[in-house]
């Protein structure tokens, strides 16, 4: 019961703070230098990408950025990365497909050869194309538009914002200007404070002044509040467990008065008496606790993660240590205060 309980809120939590986007997108912002002609490059964020550790890029759902390409044209390139290469990435085409914002998608392919392939903005047919689409088209023709001095194949088209074009982020040219929007990373999961770290610092260390970090301290006090909740979801339910135990238990040693008169009279004190029955108690328990914790971990657990989609990482060794410790703590003054009243009671 503690452990589900633990969990189910900790779903709940991690739900709320996901639906906010507070823990799952980490946002850098990019800044110019214009009087020294610097600007955050392509060629820069693949230097950050590269570092970054196998746990982070397999975590990552989706990099966002807004390169400059044209003044009118709005450039949006969503990529993952697969197995050290660029990849489209099946969420974000799964995702883009069953809203209907685009008829097709770039294939893992395209995205990792860097195919100078594009999804151009139409809505509803070639009569609602805005000018700068219409423009682009033309100066194409047959299919094709040109974007920093290339040939692009239009494959589809996508209906996510006017006047823009989605194009696979390898097939920019290395030198291409990121713009102030910086990049996205989507996390699949909540990322942590080790996982914000390395990326802040490998931004830090190659970009310099021109990374825009945001702070991390509301996130570290959310976790703070979620951590102090669960605590006393444990306890408050080790409580009841403890007074529903240490009831039983009296009632057991109230059948055993004249053991203990016996011992009493034999020269046993009080106090060593409340410790005998109390690690009694403890010892009749703790199988039991361990047990249960055992089942729930091999056999309940297993069946939540389908129905609650935010558990993952939730039931660590330093959870079940929490919880164990927890238990021991207030079972054991729980106990303790019960058997030393019974014991002076029977005076």
């Amino acid at each position: 019961m503690i452990s589900f309980s633990f969990g189910i809120y900790q779903n709940y939590a991690n739900e709320r703070l996901a639906s906010n986007n507070l823990l799952t997108n980490l946002v850098i912002g990019f800044q110019d230098d214009k009087e020294n002609n610097r600007y955050v490059t392509k060629e820069m964020l693949d230097r950050c990408i590269d570092q970054f550790s196998d746990n982070i890029k397999s975590k990552v759902d989706c990099f966002l950025v807004i390169p400059e390409i044209e003044n009118e044209l709005y450039t949006e390139c969503r990529f993952s990365v697969k197995d050290g290469v660029f990849a489209s990435g099946e969420k974000i085409k799964e995702n883009f497909l069953r809203a209907d914002w685009v008829d097709t998608y770039f294939s893992e392919e395209q995205e990792a050869k860097g195919e100078p392939v594009v999804l151009i903005f139409d809505k509803g047919g070639s009569q609602n194309k805005t000018p700068v689409t219409d423009r682009l088209l033309k100066e194409g023709g047959n299919g094709f538009i040109w974007l920093q001095g290339k040939k692009y194949h239009i494959i589809g088209t996508q209906t996510i914002l006017t006047d823009s074009v989605l194009v696979p982020y390898a097939s920019l040219d290395k030198k291409t200007i990121l713009g102030k929007e910086g990049v996205t990373i989507m996390f699949r999961t909540m990322f942590t404070g080790e996982q914000y770290k390395e990326i802040t610092g490998i931004m830090e260390k190659e970009l310099g002044e021109l990374a825009v970090i945001p702070p991390m301290e509301s996130v570290d006090d959310i976790q703070l509040k979620i951590a102090v909740t669960m605590t006393a979801i444990a306890v408050l339910i080790t409580l009841v467990i403890s007074l529903n135990f240490t009831i039983l238990y009296l009632y057991i040693l109230d059948k055993r008065k004249r053991q203990m008169g016996i011992f009493l009279v034999c020269g046993l004190n009080r106090g060593r008496a409340v410790g005998i029955y109390v690690w009694e108690c403890i010892l009749l328990s703790l199988p039991a606790f361990c047990l249960g914790m055992l089942f729930f971990h091999i056999i309940i657990r297993p069946f939540l993660y389908p129905v609650y989609h935010y558990l993952d990482g939730v039931y660590t060794s330093k959870t079940y240590l929490l919880i164990f410790a927890v238990y021991c703590i207030v079972s054991f003054t729980v106990l303790s205060a019960a058997v030393a009243g019974h014991i002076l009671k029977s005076r």
